[in-house]
């Protein structure tokens, strides 16, 4: 998986074309699908390497906050986006109604949802970790996003930027991991 955060389109195809082998998932990440240039010119590019395209959370956060999810859905649809990310990174979003919106949109689209805070100063309990994740899955997500934070100091990392490895084996032990996706947001994570 990458995050593209507005990838200029040629680059793009450079670094598809010696790499797209090596990747299944493209996130447009922090909202920039919605301000993309040539938005859909990008989106069949990765398509064409059979890398499947999905706007990040905070666009989804950003529709919800305004009371806009079916606007949302419909930006996904008329882009052919089929999977949607339902966070809240930068808003809060209490569980009920992130499970309430996962069921909602299971049976047309691939949901995933993240778990953690990025917040470094707030760790949450293993236990909080282990029963969102396993709700979200319950309710219908493909996929949970253990959250890491860009810098790699909140979530599943420790303010010094350590995994937290008692958190990650417990989140394995407890639901796997082909149906985790762990951030590691820097090249030293």
């Amino acid at each position: 998986s990458i995050m593209d955060i507005g990838l200029p389109l040629a680059e793009l195809r450079a670094i598809l074309e010696d790499y797209h082998d090596l990747l299944d998932v493209a996130k447009l990440g922090i909202g920039s699908a919605y301000v993309t240039r040539n938005l859909s010119k990008k989106l069949a590019l990765y398509r064409q390497y059979e890398i499947v395209p999905y706007f990040g959370g905070t666009l989804f956060e950003k529709f919800f906050h305004q009371g806009k999810i079916d606007g949302y859905l419909d930006f996904l649809e008329a882009h052919g986006v089929a999977w949607i990310e339902i966070s809240c990174g930068t808003i809060s979003i209490p569980l009920d109604q992130r499970l309430r919106l996962v069921q909602r949109v299971a049976g047309d689209l691939v949901p995933l949802a993240d778990v953690g805070v990025k917040d470094s100063t707030a760790v949450q309990p293993n236990e909080v970790w282990l029963a969102e994740t396993e709700a979200l899955l319950e309710a219908g997500c493909r996929y949970v996003i253990a959250e890491g934070r860009n810098t790699a100091t909140a979530g599943i990392y420790d303010s010094d930027g350590e995994p937290r490895h008692e958190l990650i084996d417990d989140l394995v032990e407890a639901v796997g991991s082909e149906r985790l996706i762990f951030e590691a947001p820097t090249s030293a994570s």
